[in-house]
């Protein structure tokens, strides 16, 4: 979401920020909108219970959502977005400062080649470590009946709309095919090992 102007974040009247997540992964490249800290700065925020989910999963970086800025976020009068995956979901409607009902989940994902290509064009983690990245993708695949809407980013513009549709309840169903994707993630995985 960090993409979308204001405007675009701005749903249906809606008020939308983006909750600034931490990660003690290195930056990729300048404006990325992280808190990039140590890991142990990290796990000292998970021992004073500062994160509302966090998680390692990916290239054994560690990622968390502070409470502090869903927090601001609401004092401002904004809705807060977390920008989480889905062990992070689970996790937040697991966590008793949260009311499930209070949340409206969207996994916005892409189809499996262009995942596949963007790991590849942004030249940042080893083959293991895209192996990886895409395993976890077909695990994630299996945990979507868990969101309220499941959103396919092929075009930003259709997505922006289509996020809209979804805050306005007007998304009737969802085109994303997960056994399609598994089994196209499959034939990359094969191709690649």
């Amino acid at each position: 979401l960090d993409k979308f102007s204001e405007e675009q974040r701005t749903v249906v009247g809606l008020p939308i920020e983006v909750v600034t997540s931490y990660t003690t992964r290195q930056p990729r490249h300048s404006g990325e909108k992280y808190h990039f800290v140590t890991p142990q700065v990290f796990m000292d925020m998970v021992q004073t219970d500062q994160f509302l989910e966090y998680n390692d999963a990916y290239s054994n970086n560690s990622y968390g959502t502070p409470i502090q800025g869903v927090r601001d976020a609401l004092r401002k009068g904004r809705i807060p977005c977390l920008e989480i995956d889905c062990t992070g979901l689970e996790k937040l409607l697991a966590n008793d400062r949260v009311d499930p009902g209070s949340v409206v989940s969207v996994f916005i994902t892409a189809s499996a080649d262009e995942i596949y290509n963007r790991l590849c064009k942004r030249g940042t983690e080893t083959q293991e470590q895209i192996q990886k990245r895409l395993r976890t993708a077909i695990d994630e695949s299996y945990h979507l009946s868990s969101y309220t809407y499941v959103l396919t980013n092929s075009v930003l513009s259709e997505t922006v709309n289509d996020l809209q549709k979804a805050f306005e309840g007007r998304l009737l169903q969802n085109d994303f095919d997960d056994v399609q994707f598994r089994l196209d993630m499959k034939r990359i995985l094969d191709t690649i090992s």
